[in-house]
């Protein structure tokens, strides 16, 4: 009775984050829909195989209701829309803080400015996280491809990261897509760029956003001396 009790409540536990955890009422919100039908399906398949017991964690529910090639890997569905921005989430291998230091967030700034460089798109916002980043991008072309704009910034930092010592594993990034949300309205657009800059606020690791080194909030504060200098055409807020 304690299990189905419990799975029916993550059923709508998940269901529920699908519907709140998209802003744009499109196809975007069916994508997360259906991958909140799938944790729930994970959730069953996990106490009918008997791989999981009680005390659990949601982490296990879900790995353990996976396929064993797909513990180790994300599935991430993208939409290339014109004109559309891009939050993007993406994070170290096996959730290590392999970001913590200064050497390894100045490879990925570097990597940042090749990659906007090469694949003609701005940087609206960004953070750094010890273990993970966020990124908010917007591709100037009118053809594009996050998953290529995410390889040209992903690769060389690895590459160099383990070249220095940065990483003590082979991957230096969690394999898989990571999170791609599409926004297409001025309000998400600032909504979102609030969210990232508020990330190591909300972690205790600083007081104010601008006092983070590795984000954009101190470029959009007027700070002078910034690692990162972002693109001016973000839309102006909504009235």
């Amino acid at each position: 009775m304690r299990q189905t009790s419990f799975f029916r409540t993550a059923l709508v536990v998940v269901m529920c984050h699908g519907l709140l955890a998209s802003r744009e009422c499109d196809k975007h919100l069916f994508s997360e829909l259906r991958w909140s039908l799938s944790c729930a399906t994970a959730c069953w398949q996990a106490v009918d195989n008997g791989t999981v017991s009680f005390p659990l964690s949601w982490s296990s529910v879900i790995k353990a209701g996976q396929p064993v090639d797909e513990q180790h890997r994300k599935t991430c569905v993208r939409f290339n829309e014109r004109g559309h921005a891009h939050a993007l989430t993406f994070s170290c291998d096996g959730g290590e803080p392999l970001l913590q230091s200064r050497a390894a967030c100045d490879l990925l700034i570097v990597a940042l400015a090749a990659a906007r460089r090469r694949h003609r798109f701005d940087i609206w916002a960004y953070v750094i996280m010890p273990e993970h980043v966020h990124l908010l991008v917007w591709p100037k072309e009118q053809s594009y491809s996050i998953s290529r704009i995410l390889l040209g910034i992903k690769r060389p930092v690895s590459y160099h990261a383990r070249q220095q010592g940065l990483c003590g594993g082979e991957h230096f990034w969690l394999p898989g897509g990571g999170f791609d949300r599409n926004i297409s309205s001025a309000k998400a657009v600032h909504a979102e760029i609030d969210y990232m800059h508020s990330n190591p606020v909300r972690r205790g690791l600083c007081v104010e956003p601008a006092q983070w080194r590795y984000s954009s909030a101190g470029f959009w504060a007027g700070l002078a001396e910034v690692p990162l200098v972002m693109d001016r055409t973000v839309p102006p807020k909504e009235q």
